[in-house]
């Protein structure tokens, strides 16, 4: 199920090209032990990492290097606008290692491309960045919102294609190759109006615009929006290969997936590697309360209703999600409780969290990395 391999000639030739591991750098005999390492999972000192912000200030976007090898590089990234980055190969050159300011306001997401050093910023300037990572140069700053941008995320197998969104309700898709004007390099597509602004119901409702987009495959753009104490749960899915630019109106997504409930929008979104599963974390407001949920939806299937509800966290908007490297277990980081939690996917309908560990009041920021083995450091 979920595009996973099956049957004996698959699973030779599988162990033929990868080895003893998976094709996510999990050996067979260390994915049966993860659960009980999971079971008794905590954070060391040496694990630890004091980062010099302002009080009351956390990390609002983190991840680790994708290159293979590199995969022990962590980027944080921060609301005073510095990009730091981190080693976090025990026993090695554990520790932050580089720092400087990447923009003038927050920072609220970052993207490692697939294939290189390269990692690219969205920041309240209204602007993303891109950066080489081995020298901390800046190669290029790439202008057309005219809000916050809140996610950036590279087109699948593409070291220079990516997509922003931002608060202004578009989405904008940009090459690091072409399109440079001026000192700036602008969108070689939009899609203008992506997520309408609702008419509010209450006189202090606010709309957020579009607050995460992700890559499914080389050819489609999932992308979900808020508005702080209303309804705009719907999560789209845009096909690529139509000029979106050209279109007068509000463009017609290829599909949608509705929030179950009432629905105040999406803060993260994560798809797998095969591009068939989709986690959204959702909010949900009612009776003045807050209430937040992760669903898994099938993108083949293109099932409306989600396949699995992951529940019992807190609640907060600023919820962020990861899928472990194995793509077995998923992570959450930011409820208003200070944890963090984890769940084992295939068992994840209407599951409660596997297991939930202390983090620090309201951090947002969470990322995942390969668990290293001889052959494969990085997965």
């Amino acid at each position: 199920m979920f595009g996973r391999r099956s049957g004996l000639f698959s699973a030779i030739r599988e162990r033929r090209v990868w080895g003893a591991s998976d094709r996510h750098g999990v050996r067979g005999s260390t994915r049966g032990k993860l659960d009980s390492v999971i079971n008794g999972f905590v954070c060391t000192r040496g694990d630890e990492y004091v980062m010099d912000m302002g009080i009351g200030h956390v990390p609002l976007a983190t991840g680790f290097c994708k290159v293979p090898g590199q995969g022990h590089v962590l980027c944080v990234c921060d609301w005073d606008g510095f990009i730091r980055l981190y080693c976090t190969k025990p026993d090695k050159c554990n520790g932050q290692f580089s720092k400087w300011t990447g923009h003038g306001n927050v920072i609220h997401d970052l993207e490692w491309s697939p294939h290189q050093s390269i990692m690219v910023t969205a920041s309240g300037d209204k602007t993303a960045r891109m950066w080489d990572m081995e020298s901390t140069n800046l190669m290029g700053v790439f202008k057309g919102h005219t809000k916050s941008v809140m996610s950036a995320s590279f087109r699948t197998n593409d070291k220079w294609v990516f997509c922003t969104g931002a608060r202004d309700r578009n989405i904008l898709v940009w090459d690091g190759r072409c399109n440079h004007n001026g000192g700036f390099y602008g969108p070689v597509n939009s899609i203008r109006n992506g997520h309408p602004h609702p008419v509010p119901s209450t006189p202090w409702q606010h709309y957020d615009g579009v607050t995460c987009v992700v890559y499914q495959d080389e050819n489609t753009i999932v992308s979900a929006g808020s508005m702080a104490d209303g309804p705009c749960g719907t999560i789209k899915l845009w096909d690529m290969r139509k000029n979106y630019t050209a279109y007068q109106y509000t463009p017609i997504p290829k599909h949608s997936f509705p929030c179950p409930r009432t629905c105040s929008g999406s803060s993260s979104l994560v798809v797998d590697s095969a591009g068939t599963r989709l986690f959204a974390s959702c909010t949900h407001i009612y009776n003045f309360s807050t209430d937040s949920a992760i669903y898994m939806y099938n993108c083949h299937s293109m099932e409306t209703q989600p396949v699995a509800t992951f529940t019992g966290h807190g609640s907060s908007f600023d919820v962020r999600c990861a899928l472990s490297p194995c793509e077995e277990y998923l992570l959450i980081s930011g409820p208003s409780d200070a944890s963090a939690y984890i769940w084992k996917v295939p068992t994840a309908n209407a599951a409660s969290p596997k297991h939930a560990a202390g983090a620090s009041p309201n951090a947002e920021a969470v990322a995942t990395a390969g668990l290293p083995t001889p052959e494969n450091e990085q997965s």
